[in-house]
């Protein structure tokens, strides 16, 4: 299109030039060429939508036990570019990249690291590669003295110990220059099918001034939108898609989750290693403190990520009886009713924490309430963020599809009281002295309680006709009519006003698609709002977003 607006930039000039010397042969020419124009531009505009909707789908697996490797972090060629696998180990890449790129080169923590050549990746079919586990015991590692670049006494250290040491040397190990990090955002809803719902995708770019600012609070920490939309492609639901504002939407048995209207500011929240001297959320709280005191740790094994060694340490909630200092009355009933496990993982170089792994779970039916998933990644000799998921469950109240009556009527010739229900009624629960009626105090009672044959969802109460003075009623007394049912279902078993609750999963993440570590907050930009929805955000058209990708997941996520 370029091409072809230059060549007719200068065939305007000859048509002036022609115009001019009323040339006709040349004004034909020209009138000819520029009708060829509209049509080899929409030729073009055909071919490279075509082109650029195409894309590779690629799986990652464990080569031994064929489960997902997920958040690989995929890197094209050799360059900062790139993008992060799911949680399925998948992940899409655009077909007009094989222009441009030869190689995919693919790691993750505890894996030998993979490289895919482009040109062997066949376009929509699901391409699975494998990837070769990495990992030591931990004593082949840490107590071989002939080791080099080990931390001074690592090998003599507890996990505790290690944790602390990790916790106190974030300062050092993440930037405190201005850096920023564009990447791919997205938020949506899993049902229990594990079916994508409601799936909103972005395109932005974090400026952060440094590990000694405030990441949510500060001016100079600022985002900015390049791209956003609703995809289309996934299913809506409206009643998943309520804000927490809404009261039919709550946490079942939490508390503590920022009902934020601005989801990366709460995503942003969910990171403890970047806010270390921050509350961020049960039970880590601050990571500098409450984090250490509040869980166990143990050591386990020693895995590779580009030859450094990095140990993982799992760790567990204390028992209600440990550091009840750090809470109030309400906050130890919380604690009782909940769990927390986890895993961070820790150069055995520097201390710098890798990742970041926490579940807070429903002790009483170990359900998971809420996760987190943080890595960072190193660039020369500092970490930066590589990615971040936070998903919780969430429970609807479908009021809809309560069984409830909607309409209550008195036939006064027939002394009938009609009652239509939302859902058909089960004829077996039926019964006429569970349906009581009073006026003015006094109970009235029925001859009988039938269905209507046609609407089965619709019940005639019929009143005795010596009860005269209920059809005369006055309009003033109506306030005095109290009816009362007991133990009615409807065809699904559901009791009268008995809750219909749906429960389901709200996630945000943030995949870093390249990270420049030296960048200060350009002010002509426009900012995201931090208390407003990314939706209303303005987009900045200021790069070239075809650089970078909308890894749009697969339909269907494991849970």
């Amino acid at each position: 299109n370029r091409f072809l607006n230059k060549v007719f930039h200068r065939l305007e000039k000859y048509y002036c030039f022609a115009k001019q010397i009323k040339n006709l042969p040349t004004l034909k020419i020209y009138i000819i060429i520029k009708k060829l124009k509209f049509i080899v531009a929409f030729v073009c505009l055909i071919s490279i939508n075509s082109y650029a909707q195409k894309v590779f789908k690629v799986e990652l697996k464990d080569s031994q036990t064929s489960e997902p490797i997920s958040y690989a972090t995929v890197r094209l060629d050799s360059t900062n570019k790139g993008v992060i696998a799911d949680y399925n180990g998948q992940f899409r890449l655009p077909v007009r990249l094989k222009d441009s790129v030869s190689f995919l080169n693919i790691s993750s923590i505890g894996y030998a690291n993979l490289q895919i050549d482009v040109d062997s990746l066949k376009e929509e079919l699901l391409n699975t590669f494998t990837m070769d586990v990495q990992l030591e015991v931990m004593d082949a590692v840490v107590i071989d003295p002939k080791k080099r670049g080990l931390a001074k006494g690592v090998n003599l250290m507890t996990a505790l110990q290690i944790v602390k040491e990790a916790v106190k040397s974030i300062p050092k190990n993440i930037s405190s220059k201005p850096h920023s990090y564009l990447g791919y955002y997205r938020d949506y809803q899993i049902s229990k099918e594990g079916e994508y719902l409601n799936l909103n995708e972005a395109l932005i770019e974090e400026f952060d001034a440094g590990i000694f600012s405030h990441k949510v609070l500060s001016e100079k920490n600022q985002a900015v939108l390049y791209e956003y939309r609703n995809n289309t492609k996934f299913k809506k639901d409206s009643i998943l898609a309520l804000d927490y504002n809404n009261p039919s939407k709550f946490l079942d048995h939490a508390e503590g989750l920022e009902r934020s209207s601005n989801e990366l500011l709460f995503l942003n929240m969910h990171n403890p290693i970047r806010i270390p001297s921050t509350r961020s959320f049960s039970f880590v709280h601050q990571l500098n403190t409450d984090f250490i005191e509040n869980h166990i740790f143990k050591k386990n094994g020693v895995v590779y990520l580009d030859g450094e060694p990095i140990i993982t340490i799992s760790f567990y909630l204390r028992g209600n009886e440990g550091s009840s200092a750090n809470y109030n009355s309400k906050k130890n009933r919380f604690k009782q009713v909940h769990d927390a496990k986890g895993e961070i993982q820790i150069s055995l170089y520097d201390f710098a924490i890798h990742a970041f792994d926490y579940s807070l779970i429903d002790k009483k039916n170990q359900n998971p309430l809420m996760h987190v998933t943080i890595e960072y990644r190193r660039l020369n000799d500092k970490m930066f963020l590589n990615y971040i998921t936070f998903n919780n469950e969430f429970v609807i109240e479908d009021r809809d599809e309560m069984f409830r009556e909607t309409n209550v009527d008195f036939n006064q010739s027939d002394s009938l009281l009609v009652i239509d229900f939302s859902h058909e009624v089960d004829v077996k629960t039926i019964k006429t002295n569970r349906f009581k009626l009073f006026f003015k105090g006094r109970r009235i009672p029925f001859e009988s309680v039938t269905v209507n044959d046609t609407l089965k969802s619709q019940l005639f109460l019929k009143l005795p006709k010596t009860e005269l003075e209920l059809p005369y009623m006055k309009k003033k007394e109506e306030g005095f009519l109290k009816l009362e049912i007991k133990r009615l279902k409807d065809v699904r078993g559901k009791k009268l006003y008995e809750k219909i609750l749906t429960k389901g999963f709200q996630f945000r993440e943030f995949f870093v698609q390249e990270v420049f570590e030296n960048k200060f907050l350009d002010k002509d930009l426009e900012f995201i709002n931090k208390i407003e929805p990314l939706s209303k955000a303005k987009v900045n058209d200021v790069i070239d977003i075809e650089n970078y990708i909308i890894n749009s997941p697969l339909m269907f996520r494991k849970m």
